[in-house]
């Protein structure tokens, strides 16, 4: 496995375990290079962890892009100070962002800031490009969603079919036969036991819908009725911060179908539980630091 400096995405290469995934991170302290497997105690990367790593296969190396706008850094950053009372400076010293969300360092624990508008981008992307080791798409989100009829049509089993490898279509064929008409539920609670078909079941049901953005729109609207617990993993939603905006130039932020009063915008708080998200801010910070 490659040891480049990074975040990764793994998991075991037994089949008896091959769902459960980890997270990978690969860094260097005093010229050494060290790896860390989720919340283990992080080791020099030498033969003994190569042949270790062996034992896992790579699903996705993370590219997190370091690049937010500043008005909305300074929304956010704004909102750190009003929730905690700490001054910008402090906050410069303990935060680190990628472009959709800042996540913020207090007391050992990572607080996860985002605005309404950034959950579009995130669970379009989590479709699209699929899993990012932060977002996950609960099979049961998708029965929620009037759109899960689709999984019916044969462009959207036709598009999935074509996707995927010999593997998976043995798996598909297996537990799904093609002209078996199964309810909501049963099929993507069974595409779900497995991640890759899921992924693509996912990407297939995006790309066959005649308007692919309002599949998206009703997971946001459900995700928000359940406050995101389950599109952010390993979060747990602890505040809601109402802020003004400080131009009229600036646009209101939208709710799904809804619009917020004029001037205003929303920040929700999440407090991560996770061993990804203290991986991804230390590589953040360590971004920072370059």
């Amino acid at each position: 496995m490659n040891l480049e400096v990074g975040c990764y995405i793994i998991k075991p290469r037994s089949g008896r375990a091959s769902n459960k995934f980890h997270y990978l991170r690969v860094f260097i302290e005093n010229k050494n290079k060290y790896v860390q497997i989720d919340d283990s105690i992080p080791k020099e990367a030498n033969e003994d962890m190569q042949i270790l790593l062996k034992s896992y296969k790579l699903v996705k190396r993370t590219v997190y892009h370091n690049s937010m706008e500043k008005s909305l850094e300074k929304r956010l950053k704004k909102a750190c100070k009003q929730k905690f009372g700490v001054s910008f400076k402090e906050i410069e010293a303990c935060s680190a962002h990628n472009k959709d969300y800042l996540l913020m360092k207090r007391n050992d624990e990572v607080f996860l800031f985002i605005e309404f508008n950034s959950y579009f981008d995130i669970v379009k992307a989590s479709i699209v490009k699929g899993m990012d080791g932060q977002i996950k798409i609960p099979w049961n989100v998708l029965v929620k969603s009037e759109i899960s009829c689709w999984q019916e049509k044969p462009q959207f089993r036709s598009v999935l079919w074509q996707s995927l490898d010999a593997d998976e279509r043995e798996f598909y064929r297996s537990t799904i036969p093609p002209n078996e008409v199964m309810k909501k539920a049963d099929y993507w609670e069974t595409l779900y036991s497995n991640p890759e078909v899921y992924q693509k079941g996912l990407k297939a049901l995006y790309n066959t819908l005649p308007n692919p953005d309002k599949l998206v729109t009703e997971i946001i609207k459900i995700g928000s009725n359940e406050n995101f617990n389950e599109l952010l993993i390993d979060c747990k939603k602890i505040d809601e911060i109402k802020m003004f905006l400080e131009s009229k130039n600036q646009s209101t932020i939208k709710i799904a179908d809804q619009v917020a009063e004029m001037k205003e915008y929303y920040v929700d708080i999440y407090r991560t539980t996770g061993s990804g998200y203290p991986h991804f801010y230390d590589h953040l910070m360590e971004v920072k630091s370059k």
